[in-house]
């Protein structure tokens, strides 16, 4: 497990394998030094290979710790202890927990991310969701996530329910308005876990129209689109002037560089 007491924590998201070859996220890894080392799944409806036995595989080769994502999305309440149990033997200790889109119909629609904590938290206890025994438990170091750009009350209060469930740290979506973080800092008041701030560098106006227009729960300031139509290169630098803007009051980064070695390799030196 990462030392979730440090002052600055620095974790990264590897892009992901679209294929049955891990030569992108070795490549990776191998260019960045960072804390954690996070693995995706099927991000933004992409195909890629199963979160968790990439980051189990990852994690034999390169003796570092992977965090790999994992949400209620298509899967049944069966598979999902199933495939917890299954990370536990393949080695993960943390693992970042998402409702995603679709939900057992045994979890509440408006509480799934807190149930699956709670599942979890049942696993390390030796128990399924039944309340049966297992033969063996979990030790598993469960992550959430919040959009710290969300000015909807009920991102926070759903945020305070994640940490009461048993969530050890926080790694949010990216954000891009420094101000709309503090407010949201403000809501949240004083917690108990590090919570490191999402950082994703834009690769241009292209891409940055796409995730303002298109991507749910993204939405960057008229500022940034208006420097990204102008220079297509600012990606890194609004990235780092963000992150300078906010690193005083949360833990760390957690940067999301969309498979640009370059940028994710700049803003982890920078920080």
């Amino acid at each position: 497990m990462f030392d979730l007491s440090k002052k600055w924590i620095k974790t990264i998201e590897l892009s992901g394998p679209h294929g049955a070859s891990l030569g992108n996220c070795e490549a990776e890894v191998a260019a960045w030094k960072a804390d954690a080392y996070n693995v995706p799944h099927c991000a933004l409806g992409r195909l890629t290979a199963q979160s968790i036995i990439v980051a189990g595989m990852l994690g034999k080769k390169f003796k570092e710790t992977f965090i790999p994502h994992f949400t209620c999305r298509n899967r049944t309440l069966l598979a999902m202890q199933s495939e917890l149990l299954g990370a536990e033997i393949m080695g993960i200790k943390n693992i970042l927990l998402m409702g995603g889109d679709k939900t057992p119909d045994t979890f509440d629609p408006k509480l799934y991310a807190v149930n699956l904590i709670e599942l979890v938290n049942k696993l390390n206890n030796g128990n399924d969701a039944e309340g049966k025994e297992l033969s063996g438990r979990t030790d598993l170091t469960a992550g959430c996530v919040v959009n710290p750009s969300d000015s909807d009350p009920k991102e926070v209060d759903f945020l305070r329910q994640k940490i009461e469930a048993g969530a050890k740290f926080i790694q949010t979506q990216p954000g891009f308005d420094a101000e709309k973080v503090h407010n949201f800092l403000d809501r949240l008041g004083e917690i108990s876990i590090p919570l490191l701030i999402g950082v994703m560098p834009l690769k241009g106006y292209k891409n940055a129209k796409f995730l303002h227009e298109k991507v749910h729960g993204i939405e960057l300031p008229e500022s940034v689109l208006a420097r990204m139509k102008q220079d297509d290169s600012a990606g890194v630098d609004v990235a780092i002037e963000f992150v300078e803007g906010v690193k005083d009051r949360v833990s760390g980064i957690h940067v999301m560089p969309l498979g640009d070695v370059g940028a994710g390799e700049m803003i982890l030196k920078e920080f």
